[in-house]
């Protein structure tokens, strides 16, 4: 699920960094400074990561010393969430953070239930725990509350993709645990004897090479699916999440968000696929955005049949029905599926 999120969203990922190194003083701020390096690791760039560490480095090494001073500083959430995301950026290019982790972790337990939930994963770091049993999940997280009880629960990877949402209302609270969850990931494959890049799973999600053709991604806000597109307005065009080549196949991916929290229905007078309306606008939106071979490509695979359209949604507030999802694809001459968030 992590992969699709990251797909939708990265477009504005990369406009949020921008900003950020648009403006240099603002790496004085904590909040600012650490946020710019979640956005580097999630972009999984080596060479922007070292540029932002760079930013980042006399911030973190004041803001850590400060805090070992007077460890009362880091009693906020905000606080500790920083102070560990550019530690990590440190550490993954090459200063070792393990003695600050360990200090972290060996800090009193926190009063407040937030802090205590990031501390305990970034004592995991410390203290690998063991792999917890994996199972099938389907859904995202809808609250706060929600996200603490799966934390104690389910397998890490499946943690760093639901934290790896940046569309998710709950991103705020998501993201101070992407950095974490990341680092323990990559160390259970370590232990297991599967290396791997920590910013392979930062940018794609807990199964890097799952998707090793991606040939397009979306490079605008996703309109509202109900929403009327403008033929003049590339900006209200619904576009798509990504294109991909899997299997000798063209699999395109519309995530209808999770703002949709209804069935996928396909009747008269409610049709929730109307995305599906003018799919020659969002096909235009990818030809002006990737190479003439690969549109060629594109093109080939479209007229061989070799297209299917994946709607992918979130289960746990929203539902998908064959007869409906028959319907569509009758109506709109494709071969449609439809998947939750965590299947794809």
């Amino acid at each position: 699920m992590a992969w699709i999120n990251l797909c939708a969203s990265r477009h504005a990922l990369r406009e949020e960094l921008d900003e950020c190194l648009d403006d240099v003083e603002g790496f004085e701020i904590d909040s600012v400074a650490s946020y710019a390096g979640l956005l580097a690791l999630m972009l999984g760039d080596r060479s922007q990561l070292d540029r932002v560490a760079k930013l980042c480095r006399p911030t973190f090494e004041a803001y850590a010393a400060s805090l070992r001073e007077d460890p009362k500083r880091i009693f906020a959430v905000q606080a500790l969430s920083d102070v560990f995301t550019l530690s990590v950026v440190e550490h993954l290019v090459g200063v070792p953070q393990v003695e600050l982790w360990r200090w972290i972790a060996d800090l009193s337990r926190f009063a407040n239930i937030e802090m205590r939930s990031l501390q305990n994963s970034i004592g995991d770091l410390v203290e690998l725990p063991r792999e917890r049993k994996q199972k099938v999940f389907l859904g995202h997280v809808e609250s706060d509350l929600d996200w603490r009880k799966v934390l104690t629960k389910r397998p890490h990877d499946h943690l760093l993709d639901l934290s790896l949402s940046p569309d998710h209302p709950r991103w705020l609270t998501l993201s101070r645990y992407v950095p974490a969850l990341a680092l323990v990931v990559a160390a259970q494959r370590a232990e297991a004897g599967q290396e791997v890049d920590p910013l392979d799973l930062f940018s794609q999600g807990s199964r890097p090479g799952r998707h090793p053709r991606v040939l397009y991604e979306r490079v605008a806000e996703r309109p509202d699916p109900l929403s009327e597109p403008d033929p003049q307005d590339p900006s209200t065009w619904y576009g798509f999440e990504a294109v991909e080549v899997l299997a000798e196949e063209l699999v395109v991916y519309h995530f209808v968000s999770f703002r949709w929290q209804a069935p996928l229905l396909f009747a008269e007078d409610l049709n929730a696929f109307h995305f599906l309306d003018t799919l020659d606008l969002s096909w235009s939106q990818v030809k002006s955005n990737v190479e003439p071979q690969v549109w060629k490509e594109i093109q080939a695979l479209r007229d061989s049949d070799r297209c299917r359209h994946v709607v992918v949604y979130d289960s746990s507030v929203a539902a998908a029905y064959e007869d409906d999802l028959e319907g569509a694809s009758q109506a709109y001459g494709l071969r449609l599926e439809a998947a939750d968030l965590t299947e794809v």
